[in-house]
């Protein structure tokens, strides 16, 4: 788009040289909130969350444990079983997945890290899972970090920052206009000072 022989960006500058070229507004966004979350503890957090994702998806075990605990421990209304890693570079991607691990977090994720490390605290999941010593010592792996006050403080900034995916997916629209864009970012600024004054 933006080459300077061949880009878009030339070609019209060349018919109409008063034109000016400017990133996408969702893009900016974007690259806005990747940068701001290059901070050591988001990148932990998200690292937790990438892991943890790819702990479950990849054993069907583990996967059909997550499985049954949604079933039994969880009480949202999300239909959501299976988590999603991260996408590293778009935003909206990973909102999706911090929102589905939100969801199952405090039950249904919990209970199937903690049974398998103490299975006979959770007779209600099955105690005949029967797993290896690698599988145990990351479940309390994952454990420990959940509950470490820098991955929860960490983690709930970023799903305040979940609050700009609906401006994202707006600024995205192909017939937006100066002014809607301007009254989405006004109400969305507005909602984080008022998020930050309570």
């Amino acid at each position: 788009m933006s080459g300077a022989k061949s880009g878009c960006k030339t070609i019209i500058q060349k018919e109409a040289p008063l034109a000016m070229y400017f990133h996408c507004a969702a893009h900016r966004l974007n690259l806005a909130l990747v940068s701001s979350c290059s901070i050591l503890a988001f990148k932990s957090a998200e690292s937790c969350i990438g892991e943890i994702a790819r702990f479950f998806s990849y054993s069907a075990k583990r996967q059909r444990l997550l499985d049954k605990a949604v079933e039994v421990k969880s009480s949202s209304e999300s239909r959501a079983n299976k988590l999603i890693d991260s996408c590293i570079t778009r935003w909206v991607e990973r909102i999706e997945s911090y929102t589905i691990f939100m969801e199952l977090l405090h039950e249904a994720i919990h209970s199937s890290l903690d049974a398998m490390a103490h299975p006979r605290l959770h007779t209600d999941l099955g105690t005949d899972w029967g797993w290896d010593g690698e599988t145990v010592t990351r479940a309390n792996g994952f454990l420990f970090q959940l509950q470490s006050p820098s991955f929860l403080v960490s983690f709930h900034i970023l799903q305040v920052m979940t609050l700009l995916k609906d401006l994202t997916e707006k600024l995205q629209m192909q017939a937006i206009d100066v002014i809607y864009a301007y009254n989405a970012i006004t109400s969305v600024v507005s909602t984080f000072k008022s998020l930050r004054q309570q």
